[in-house]
């Protein structure tokens, strides 16, 4: 392919060569002019290019509407287009820098209407204010949800035990159990027998363990009248 500057002198060589009427008619549909403003032209080339982005980028439909008449429909109404949307960007003043419009300043607004709620007192319950007998009462949550508490139900739901017991069968002892796993033998006591003394009695003082002797005595001497013998 041969280089643009390359091309344009070639080109302007075989012009001089033309008759009268051709080289007219090539000369006049070299440049294209689309405003009719004077030195606004632009090179058929360059302008194509713009057409095939505006036609598959811009201008392009989506899904189903996609289709050769709507291709056909759309490429001839481009520049139109292109027109309309700079006369509403000059008549109300939007630029045409960007792909997105930027987030709007609601300071001065939200400002506005602040005020006008505090003034008004919209958000605050006035006992004379007009109208007020056709207007449903609002739900007081936090009474309602201060009552919850002390409710039978709530008590329930609290309560409520939902753990499910599980038999996981026998488990054999481990060391940990304390257990040797031996059977025991008949008779075999691994506790000591303790006789309780005096000492050990003498610990509480709550009881008056002096008249002890007495009582044992009286005990003695009542069962020796029956004909009983003591241990």
């Amino acid at each position: 392919m041969p280089k643009y500057a390359d091309a344009i002198f070639e080109t302007l060589g075989r012009v001089t060569t033309y008759p009268e009427k051709l080289r007219k008619f090539f000369l006049h549909n070299w440049l294209v002019n689309v405003t009719g403003r004077p030195n606004c032209f632009k090179e058929v080339d360059l302008l194509q290019e713009h057409q095939n982005f505006w036609a598959k980028t811009i201008y392009n439909a989506k899904g189903s509407n996609r289709s050769w008449n709507w291709l056909a429909m759309v490429t001839v109404c481009i520049f139109e287009l292109r027109n309309v949307m700079h006369t509403v960007q000059h008549t109300f003043n939007i630029s045409s820098l960007g792909t997105k419009h930027t987030i709007p300043d609601m300071t001065q607004d939200i400002n506005i209407l602040a005020t006008a709620l505090e003034e008004n007192k919209i958000q605050v319950y006035v006992m004379n204010r007009p109208l007020n007998e056709f207007i449903d009462p609002v739900r007081d949550l936090l009474g309602e949800g201060a009552k919850y508490p002390n409710s039978h139900t709530a008590f329930q739901r609290f309560r409520a035990d939902h753990r499910i017991p599980v038999n996981l069968g026998f488990v054999e002892p481990t060391v940990g159990d304390g257990a040797s796993g031996e059977p025991e033998e008949e008779g075999e006591s691994y506790q000591e027998e303790y006789e309780t003394s005096r000492e050990d009695l003498a610990v509480d003082e709550e009881e008056e363990y002096d008249k002890m002797d007495d009582a044992f005595e009286n005990m003695v001497t009542f069962m020796s009248s029956n004909g009983m013998d003591a241990v």
